[in-house]
């Protein structure tokens, strides 16, 4: 491997890596709007029950 090599391979990782921290904040992020979400189905449903 010359430079050009070896610098292809370091800018590949670091791509990877970096997509890699991409996906696990936007997993994150769905996660964390499904939460929200579920609590608010469970306030609605505990909502109606304190209605009845």
């Amino acid at each position: 491997l010359g430079c050009d090599g070896i610098q292809g391979i370091q800018e590949n990782q670091a791509i990877e890596e970096i997509q890699e921290i991409q996906a696990i904040q936007e997993i994150r992020e769905i996660q964390e709007i499904q939460a929200i979400q579920e609590i608010r189905e469970i306030q609605e449903i505990q909502g109606k029950e304190q209605v009845i």
